[in-house]
């Protein structure tokens, strides 16, 4: 008799036990899925806002975006709402973040370098023409637009035409993450052919 309380005892101890840690995992599930959720609906919205010239709102995204998941991306996008408003020691800060946390292989490997040359080069510094001179390198090699022949002559020359230069980068990295993006909803495009 002793023992068979002892066994439902038991059995019910269990029941509950397994039904508890069902309710943890789910709800481990659920709060992840969220996080991930408004991360990249920060990213999602920065951009927009970004593409838009609202570049506070954008920053505030960004801002966001990073709490939940500090990675390249949030980093690199933060770095350029900071660019475009011209605080451009935070954003040397944080696209160097940026760097250091992305796999050479990211997709956010192109827009890093090509902010981090603009950044540096619109701070006069010389290290803006080494950074200019990776980005040119690393371009060739993902995406080639024949446009990059452009910032290839002004990088050699050190004769950069700012505004153009901006323009120039701004469109490469556009056309790559635009791309990029199409290859991730659609699996078609350019990066199809990457082996």
């Amino acid at each position: 008799m002793i023992l068979k309380a002892a066994t439902i005892q038991y059995l019910r101890f269990k029941r509950y036990h397994n039904i508890a840690i069902l309710f943890l995992v789910l709800f481990c599930i659920l709060s992840c899925s969220t996080t991930y959720s408004q991360y990249s609906s920060g990213i999602f919205y920065g951009k927009a806002a970004l593409t838009s010239g609202e570049y506070k709102d954008a920053k505030q995204y960004f801002e966001e975006a990073s709490k939940l998941i500090r990675d390249s991306q949030s980093l690199s996008y933060l770095a350029i709402a900071d660019y475009k408003m011209n605080d451009l020691d935070n954003a040397e800060k944080l696209i160097k973040e940026a760097e250091k946390i992305e796999l050479k292989a990211s997709i956010d490997h192109v827009r890093i370098l090509g902010y981090k040359a603009l950044i540096l080069l619109k701070k006069n510094n010389d290290e803006g023409f080494i950074a200019l001179k990776e980005y040119i390198e690393v371009y060739k090699h993902y995406y080639p637009l024949p446009s990059l022949h452009y910032v290839e002559k002004m990088s050699n020359k050190k004769e950069i035409q700012f505004d153009k230069l901006e323009k120039l980068i701004e469109e490469q990295i556009s056309t790559y993450d635009n791309n990029i993006e199409q290859f991730r909803s659609t699996r078609t495009g350019y990066a199809t052919g990457w082996k």
